[in-house]
């Protein structure tokens, strides 16, 4: 079988675009989250879970990949430009593990509802088994955050969600989005 390798500019998605809703709801995500400390283990607690077998979280290793792998993950979502460091190859790592590797380059000046649509749309084909990541998880966590609301979580269980995903300094600008997004008039 061979791995995929897909690479994709930003995508700008319709608004009126139906989402699905989220594979749970946010308040109860945030309340089975494991504790933050216990990344010891499998380097599945390293990384959050902000849906059911989707995890979330910064830069990946090698190691990791090779943990994850082990552990039934088989797509990775990488938000970084390929211009970041990542410190290794990490779309070849991917293939040699025989993981779907998907690159959705997201800037901090990306943070928008036509990009977090963009990020549920691939959580959405590729479900369970998926790390999506950046470099810290900030751009992670703010995606998810809007794609929550976009979905009607509440602004403080979409922010909750994000914060767990590793949502951290871009959560002013995906609150002032939310705000922004209650505020606008209905058509």
């Amino acid at each position: 079988m061979r791995p995929h390798l897909i690479t994709l500019a930003l995508v700008a998605v319709s608004p009126l675009h139906a989402m699905a809703a989220p594979p749970a709801d946010a308040a109860d995500r945030i309340a089975a989250a494991p504790a933050a400390e216990d990344t010891r283990s499998a380097p599945a607690a390293k990384f959050a879970q902000p849906y059911d077998g989707v995890y979330a979280g910064g830069q990946p290793d090698a190691r990791d990949l090779a943990q994850l792998h082990a552990q039934g993950v088989r797509t990775l979502i990488d938000l970084r430009a390929t211009s970041e460091d990542h410190g290794f190859d990490e779309a070849a790592e991917a293939a040699r593990l025989g993981m779907a590797y998907v690159s959705l380059p997201i800037g901090k000046d990306d943070i928008s509802a036509g990009n977090a649509d963009a990020l549920q749309a691939l959580l959405r084909q590729y479900g369970e088994g998926t790390l999506v990541h950046c470099a810290s998880g900030n751009r992670v966590g703010a995606l998810i955050a809007l794609g929550a609301a976009r979905t009607g979580a509440s602004r403080e269980d979409a922010l909750a969600l994000g914060r767990l995903a590793g949502l951290k300094s871009l959560e002013p600008v995906v609150a002032a989005q939310l705000d922004a997004a209650t505020a606008a008039p209905s058509k």
